[in-house]
């Protein structure tokens, strides 16, 4: 039950972490931004996971792995704010 709490604990503190990050620097959401804040929530995931779970990082890496993959993913996603200003 502890690691199951440890996980989603890293699952959502990795994700809120960052959100809070780029709403408080008030970063526009742009695919540059959203590629670096997959990718930091990945190396945050995977660090926070050998701290917390050294004995089973599998969790971990296979989040950060999952990241990684959605990162890349978010590069080739049309950007839709681009096409919303184009008819204001």
């Amino acid at each position: 039950m502890k690691t199951i709490l440890l996980n989603l604990f890293i699952i959502f503190g990795s994700i809120t972490l960052i959100e809070v990050l780029k709403h408080t620097l008030k970063f526009k959401n742009t695919k540059t931004v959203n590629f670096l804040s997959y990718l930091l929530m990945g190396v945050l995931s995977y660090a926070a996971g050998k701290v917390l779970l050294p004995g089973s990082s599998v969790f971990s890496s296979t989040l950060a792995i999952a990241f990684f993959i959605i990162a890349l993913i978010s590069l080739f996603i049309k950007d839709r704010s681009s096409e919303k200003q184009d008819f204001q």
